[in-house]
């Protein structure tokens, strides 16, 4: 994520979600890395006491990223970074519409997939995952820049993903 951001002159002082934060985990890489302005969100509220102790976030958002609403207002963020929570059973495509919502236009949705097969996951997940993000550049609500194997987890691939939000993307046709 770094070198993303850092190729193409972005602060480090951007202000980024951690989606699914966990234990803070990828919040302490991006703050020993210099980024300074992060937020945490996670559905568990023991999780996020554990990431309150790592002292590198400013805000913490206790929910649920899926198609709920969350309290964050149009457009908050320059970035939502996540790694290793869109899995089968926690966070799904269908949130890409909400985080379209809460990021500036300009900015990025960066995830982490480690991409298990449907014949051993007995789930369609990742086919659904980049179908929804087709269909999302499809509609002019994203570009999407990467989709970057950067390493293996058990002879699978480890997808790195970078969509940026394009311009207008909230009304682009409805899917927010």
């Amino acid at each position: 994520m770094d070198d993303f951001f850092t190729k193409r002159g972005i602060s480090k002082a951007i202000r980024i979600l951690d989606g699914g934060a966990g234990t803070g985990i990828l919040g302490a890489e991006l703050a020993e890395l210099g980024f300074t302005n992060l937020d945490a969100l996670d559905p568990s509220a023991g999780m996020l006491e554990k990431a309150k102790e790592k002292d590198i976030y400013k805000h913490f958002i206790c929910d649920f990223l899926g198609t709920n609403r969350l309290d964050v207002p149009d457009a908050t963020y320059d970035a939502v970074v996540s790694a290793g929570a869109f899995i089968v059973g926690h966070i799904g495509p269908e949130c890409f519409g909400e985080l379209i919502r809460i990021v500036k236009p300009g900015g990025h949705v960066m995830i982490v997939v480690k991409e298990i097969p449907p014949e051993i996951s007995k789930s369609p997940y990742i086919a659904n995952l980049r179908a929804e993000m087709n269909r999302r550049q499809e509609n002019g609500q994203w570009k999407i820049l990467t989709m970057t194997e950067i390493s293996k987890w058990m002879n699978y691939p480890v997808m790195f993903y970078v969509c940026e939000i394009c311009p207008e993307s909230q009304q682009a046709d409805g899917l927010v």
